[in-house]
């Protein structure tokens, strides 16, 4: 930025220098004007150049740093869906209560553990291949 505002009245000077006429400057001064101003342009068009590319290069930076956030947040939200609900159940199941009518079955009594590990084993299963079927995972 500090190149291009050097620059650009640098060129508007020597223009107006090219053209002017006074009687101190001789016309052999001419063909050295000229070519400082083509000089002048040359350089202006090459700073606006470099800022160019120099901003290209800033876009493509972030767009890359916005693709791994998105990719981060992706996988954080996988496994989310997948936890949530199995912290639900464990919460719910772990409530204590004394009535709770799982408890007291033939089948809660001897495999309750078991029941309660292999429900949330599924359930994780479920989630995960509902996930992949929609092409979430």
């Amino acid at each position: 930025m500090r190149l291009s505002r050097l620059a650009q009245p640098l060129k508007d000077m020597v223009s107006v220098l090219e053209h002017y006429e006074h009687p101190l400057l001789p016309t052999t001064l001419d063909m050295y004007l000229r070519d400082l101003y083509d000089h002048a342009i040359r350089a202006a068009d090459r700073i606006e150049h470099a800022r160019m590319i120099l901003q290209d290069l800033q876009e493509y930076h972030h767009t890359q740093q916005e693709r791994k956030t998105n990719e981060v947040i992706r996988v954080l939200t996988v496994m989310s869906s997948v936890f949530i609900p199995l912290t639900f159940l464990v919460g719910l199941w772990g409530m204590n209560f004394h009535f709770m009518p799982e408890i007291h079955t033939a089948w809660g009594e001897k495999y309750g553990y078991f029941l309660a590990l292999g429900s949330m084993g599924a359930l994780a299963t479920g989630i995960i291949l509902w996930m992949k079927r929609k092409r979430w995972f």
